[in-house]
């Protein structure tokens, strides 16, 4: 899905204005639907749910990707909901070495910095609300300076970046 949103969007057409959201975000009633099916696999959960479909074909996945929304309630709701919340991108620039196995240990991800997107840092996407405890954390265990992690270069994701180049470019 990801290449194909990338792909939409290099065209400046009007899925660049689109917003875009991920139904693999781990939603609370997708959630409890899984404590029931012990896969998450669309097309075993669907086929737990009584609703067969021929796998692996775009438009046959999204009717089969509705089903699920349309059988748990609320989880559409809740998928509205979360593609509204902001995160923030963070690019703790020039970290030593030795704290690279502490980074990628919390999820970040290298960017060599070749693309010209990002700069050549690990960078991570955090929660809007959580960015000061994130950048607290860079500041006691990778910078170890106080205030060093206000000074990294960070962007803000929200509904209309996500998923796309545009959450990439540091501007």
């Amino acid at each position: 899905m990801y290449f194909s949103i990338t792909a939409l969007n290099k065209g400046g057409s009007i899925c660049s204005r689109t917003i875009w959201c991920k139904s693999t975000i781990p939603l609370p009633a997708v959630s409890r639907c899984l404590l029931i099916i012990e896969s998450s696999k669309l097309d075993y959960i669907n086929w737990k749910l009584g609703f067969f479909y021929d796998g692996h074909r775009a438009l046959n996945d999204c009717w089969a990707t509705l089903n699920l929304f349309l059988n748990e309630e609320g989880s559409f709701d809740e998928l509205k909901a979360n593609v509204r919340k902001k995160e923030v991108l963070i690019c703790p620039v020039n970290t030593s070495f030795d704290k690279k196995d502490i980074l990628k240990q919390c999820k970040y991800n290298w960017s060599d910095g070749l693309s010209g997107r990002l700069p050549k840092c690990w960078w991570t996407c955090v929660p809007q609300e959580l960015i000061n405890d994130e950048k607290r954390w860079l500041d006691e265990e990778i910078y170890c300076t106080p205030g060093a992690s206000d000074k990294v270069p960070q962007l803000e994701i929200n509904a209309l970046k996500r998923y796309s180049l545009r959450a990439e470019i540091m501007t």
